[in-house]
């Protein structure tokens, strides 16, 4: 299985621009993680999900969607409450089990949004 959006989130607590990120079907284990200048190339069987992709570990999240107020006016301000967040997480890890959420509904110009950010589950495989 392939996952990409517009951003993710890395180990050092930046943003990474147009992943890929690729997870083992048999064992649930992300095993790599491709970062793309401008945009994504076309490939095959890639889930594509507008927004920024995090680790699930970051909203220690029960369901599989909520919304959470907007936290932020800028791309460090952002990084800086999804690394609070984060229980024992670090970014998205090669060698992790893939439990992998989606922030949708935020400008990435300006990292705000007009409303609530939703937050939405685009695999756990924890379990």
């Amino acid at each position: 299985m392939r996952f990409s959006s517009h951003r993710y989130l890395r180990t050092d607590g930046t943003l990474g621009k147009w992943p890929v990120i690729e997870v083992d079907d048999s064992t649930g284990f992300i095993t790599n993680i491709t970062e793309h200048e401008g945009s994504v190339p076309e490939q095959g069987h890639t889930w594509f999900g507008a927004g920024i992709i995090v680790p699930g570990e970051t909203f220690n999240i029960k369901s599989d969607a909520f919304e959470i107020d907007c936290f932020s006016n800028n791309e460090l301000g952002l990084c800086s409450e999804l690394i609070r967040r984060l229980d024992n997480a670090k970014g998205i890890k090669i060698g992790e089990k893939a439990w992998l959420c989606i922030i949708e509904n935020i400008n990435l110009n300006t990292y705000t949004n007009s409303d609530k950010l939703r937050v939405r589950t685009i695999i756990n495989r924890q379990y």
